[in-house]
């Protein structure tokens, strides 16, 4: 597999896990923020209502009757909060129970009076409301999950609560996700295409030119790239320089080779010229025993200096040697003076 195609898959690698470790990130950093910011939300709702019950608690007192007016006051109250914010329902609501656990207003549950049995889920979170008086928790109402916070009314004993379906309670946080996880898919792709771009145009695209230099290294090509290449500040532009002091000792080495082998050559046509005339001269000569001639292998006789010359391409220089010198001019005067000055020199030697 080819270096690219390595940091493509690296990096689109790199990429999906960065962008699922961010999102992952800021799901749980925002849904932190998003509970702490709903509670305080329906904590808000939850004293709108209060604040309304302790006005008309307040207005009854105000009567000095409210032995007589009390269950008018709370028929009415009830009354109001039901026209209130039981018109639309939909999945956000206020509920009010006693302190035996007996429903006092809700959507969809009977008021107390009508003898009916509470269900397991019911008693579970009226136990809890009861129990704890104020606060806030998650429960699982007819198969849906439900979040609420409750707080006591303790002049008529109620607990007050506001309820909310979860998936409700996270739907503009899930939006925000959503378009978050989309701006962060956008933004890392385009980092990341960038780098990589980056990275080819710094990297592979130069790595890429080298490797090529490198198969085309020994021919007489121009380097016009290679040379560019060197002259940049860095690893690439050293790698570069690197290549073309290889490529100018690879071709002084090519140089060299090929001037041994042309020596060599010539050594080898010397030496097989030299083979062929040593051959030539080799076996049984037939010469004068007189005149000292050389017959060839034709019949022909020739001077000894002709045939050597003629077989070995050697030329003579003639001189005289002692012997024949004494024989030719023994008797001169001027031979025989040179001779003893010789003689003279050899004994002062």
């Amino acid at each position: 597999m080819s270096l690219n195609k390595k940091l493509t898959i690296f990096f689109v690698s790199v990429f999906i896990l960065l962008s699922l470790l961010m999102i992952l990130y800021s799901f749980i950093h925002l849904k932190q923020i998003a509970e702490a910011h709903i509670q305080k939300d329906y904590e808000e709702r939850l004293k709108i209502v209060v604040i309304f019950i302790k006005n008309k608690h307040q207005n009854l007192l105000r009567t000095g009757m409210e032995n007589i007016y009390e269950d008018l006051y709370k028929k009415d109250l009830i009354r109001e909060l039901k026209a209130s914010y039981y018109k639309n329902i939909k999945h956000t609501y206020p509920f009010i129970l006693d302190a035996d656990s007996n429903i006092i207003m809700h959507p969809t549950i009977p008021s107390a009076g009508l003898n009916r049995k509470p269900s397991k889920d019911e008693v579970f979170i009226y136990k809890y409301i009861t129990t704890h008086g104020r606060g806030a928790f998650e429960y699982t109402w007819q198969g849906i999950q439900k979040w609420c916070v409750f707080e006591q009314f303790k002049p008529w004993n109620w607990y007050v609560a506001f309820s909310v379906d979860s998936y409700v309670q996270y739907d503009v946080l899930n939006q925000f996700i959503l378009k978050y996880s989309l701006f962060v898919i956008f933004s890392s792709g385009i980092i990341t295409l960038l780098v990589f771009r980056l990275l080819k145009q710094n990297v592979l695209t130069p790595l890429s030119l080298l490797k090529d230099k490198c198969k085309t290294i020994l021919r007489d090509e121009a380097t016009p790239n290679l040379l560019s290449l060197s002259h940049q500040d860095n690893e690439i532009g050293e790698l570069a320089g690197s290549f073309m002091d290889m490529k100018k000792e690879l071709i002084r080495s090519r140089n060299k080779e090929m001037e041994i082998a042309r020596q060599r050559e010539k050594t080898i046509d010397d030496l097989q010229e030299a083979l062929a005339q040593v051959k030539q001269l080799q076996g049984l000569l037939p010469i004068c025993s007189r005149c000292k001639k050389i017959r060839d292998d034709s019949g022909y006789w020739h001077q000894v200096e002709q045939y050597v010359e003629k077989t070995t391409g050697a030329r003579f220089s003639h001189g005289m040697c002692p012997e024949c010198s004494d024989h030719m001019y023994g008797d001169e005067e001027w031979y025989i003076k040179m001779k003893e000055r010789q003689a003279q020199s050899k004994k002062k030697d």
